[in-house]
């Protein structure tokens, strides 16, 4: 009870913001969306010639990403 008492001010951060954003904010699941997607497209390239390339793809996805 103390950690919470000690945090509660940043457990409940999410109540500043408009309430249909609020379910996003509050949870992890976006992120760990985002994780589970660059997984799936890039697994089946197996290897990345060298950094560029790992760079220009990620670049790629993590725009797609921000842009939904």
């Amino acid at each position: 009870m103390a950690c919470v008492e000690k945090d509660l001010e940043a457990l409940l951060a999410h109540m500043d913001y408009p309430e249909h954003l609020r379910p996003q904010l509050r949870t992890t699941n976006a992120l760990e969306r985002a994780f589970v997607e660059m997984r799936r497209r890039t697994r089946p390239m197996s290897a990345f010639m060298n950094d560029a390339r790992c760079e220009r793809i990620t670049s790629a996805l993590v725009t797609h990403l921000n842009a939904q």
